[in-house]
């Protein structure tokens, strides 16, 4: 989900290395499935000549053998293209490979072109690319010889080496948006999904309730961490979880639904490290995903009123070059 795209980099190295001697790339791979299933989706390779972490490098499609076999694939460094994202970079001279710091292999929907181009048919889902070898090739192996790598670059040089703004905004990240929490909020949506739709079989929202009850009541805590229960499924269920499929539910019926989900997780929590653990665990995941909420509210606000901006816009032209037309008919 999100992009359309999913890769695989080397670590930037200390030193370029120099593949001038060499003809291009060779992978030993294998593709998942029949050679539709391969088809289905775009392979590239990309080759990075500046050591730093922009999005203009130099990538060539390739198609991996289908039918899970691993065979070779070779692509000169004359298939190589200077992009910015999926698109080409107009007038871009070709590649020279004497000073690479660092390779990359990607799968994505997104082919090389000029302006943003989707695989016709492209499939989304798991996939899986098997890679035993990766390395340069030559036909002249004598005069090639046997390449040196450098070293990589450590991950405090690649920290230092970051932009100030970089330095300040991925810690504060990791602490709202991880991993965990991603997959944590699209199990909440799947749960939440099936209350909803047992919520519409049952009419209403009274046997939900009952259970919600029932399943509180299963929790053995103190009267203290229950009141702080019962507080955070409030907060939580306000202001987390957006209402959804309004003329489906009613507004009670997808609270009680949030809280549902809201119990699972806590639940769980109780049963691996106790009442204690699941209440701070719960108000820390709570907090971590309040402030995911809240982040993006600023830039909300900020393009609707460049929206609002644009529309009155395009309004008050519309209404000035009826005036002018008006005008001019009769003059």
């Amino acid at each position: 989900e999100g992009g359309g795209f999913c890769g695989q980099r080397t670590k930037l190295l200390v030193e370029p290395m120099n593949l001038s001697a060499y003809e291009g790339v060779a992978v030993i791979c294998a593709g998942d499935g029949d050679a539709a299933e391969v088809a289905s989706r775009v392979w590239k390779l990309s080759v990075r000549t500046k050591q730093d972490r922009g999005e203009v490098i130099y990538s060539a499609e390739f198609s991996p053998p289908a039918g899970g076999a691993l065979g070779p694939v070779y692509v000169p460094f004359s298939a190589f293209q200077l992009v910015r994202g999926p698109r080409l970079v107009l007038d871009a001279p070709p590649l020279i490979p004497e000073n690479v710091f660092q390779f990359s292999m990607t799968c994505t929907k997104f082919r090389i072109a000029v302006n943003t181009t989707t695989l016709e048919g492209f499939k989304a889902g798991a996939f899986r690319l098997r890679v035993a070898e990766f390395g340069v090739y030559s036909t002249e192996a004598a005069e090639a010889g046997r390449l040196n790598v450098p070293e990589v670059e450590t991950t405090a040089q690649a920290a230092r080496s970051r932009p100030l703004p970089l330095k300040v905004l991925i810690p504060l990240s990791k602490l709202v948006f991880s991993e965990a929490a991603r997959r944590r909020n699209l199990a909440r949506g799947k749960l939440m999904a099936r209350k909803r739709l047992k919520a519409r079989g049952q009419g209403g929202g009274g046997d939900s309730e009952v259970e919600f009850s029932l399943r509180l009541d299963e929790i053995t805590l103190d009267d203290k961490s229950l009141s702080g229960l019962r507080m955070f499924i409030y907060v939580y269920s306000q202001l987390v979880f957006k209402p959804l499929q309004r003329k489906a539910l009613s507004l009670k019926n997808e609270v009680v639904a949030a809280c549902h989900v809201f119990l699972w997780g806590v639940r769980r929590k109780v049963r691996v490290g106790g009442s204690r653990y699941a209440v701070v665990q719960t108000a820390f995941e709570a907090g971590q995903d309040l402030a995911a909420s809240l982040l993006p509210l600023p830039f909300k606000i900020a393009f609707r009123i460049l929206g609002a901006c644009f529309r009155l816009k395009k309004q008050l032209f519309g209404l000035f070059s009826k005036e002018t037309r008006v005008t001019e008919l009769r003059f």
